[in-house]
């Protein structure tokens, strides 16, 4: 069973951006460079995330959404990296008018297969601050989980905060 996990860390501060981004990002946890995103430039996306929060003037509360989706050690095994990269794109596209940045990370043989996904809290095209909450959360569920079955990489998907 997957695991879509929201992340409910605070992301308010100004660091929080650049942090969030840079963990994701981090070479080390990415193997091959399995890495993309919507919406911005993958060269420099703090930059141009911070230009859709300076433009709307969303620069105060939370910055950053933060969501994992990780895979059983079997579902692992069944999954490419390179299928692990287009189901990323696919999930992206549940969030149109969002910027987001995602990376697939795999260590060692000891860490499971997942992917980190990091939204921009302010919709580019609305300016409208918009947030992962319990009125969209699971219709998101849903459809992580009819990529997956469609897929075949897992049967169901297990929600956690």
């Amino acid at each position: 069973m997957a695991i879509l996990k929201v992340v409910r860390g605070e992301y308010k501060n100004e660091a929080a951006v650049d942090n969030l981004i840079n963990y994701i990002l981090n070479p080390q946890k990415v193997p091959g460079n399995y890495y993309g995103g919507q919406g911005s430039s993958l060269l420099n996306p703090q930059m141009c995330i911070q230009i859709v929060k300076d433009t709307f003037c969303h620069n105060m509360g939370k910055q950053m959404e933060h969501f994992v989706l990780s895979f059983s050690d079997r579902e692992s095994r069944r999954i490419s990296l390179d299928q692990a990269l287009i189901l990323a794109y696919d999930i992206c596209n549940f969030f149109a008018g969002r910027q987001l940045i995602f990376a697939i990370h795999q260590g060692d043989e000891a860490e499971r297969l997942h992917i980190h996904f990091a939204m921009n809290t302010t919709n580019i095209h609305s300016g409208y601050k918009e947030r992962i909450d319990f009125m969209n959360i699971y219709s998101f569920k849903a459809y992580v989980e009819a990529l997956l079955w469609n897929t075949d990489v897992a049967d169901s998907v297990k929600l956690v905060f």
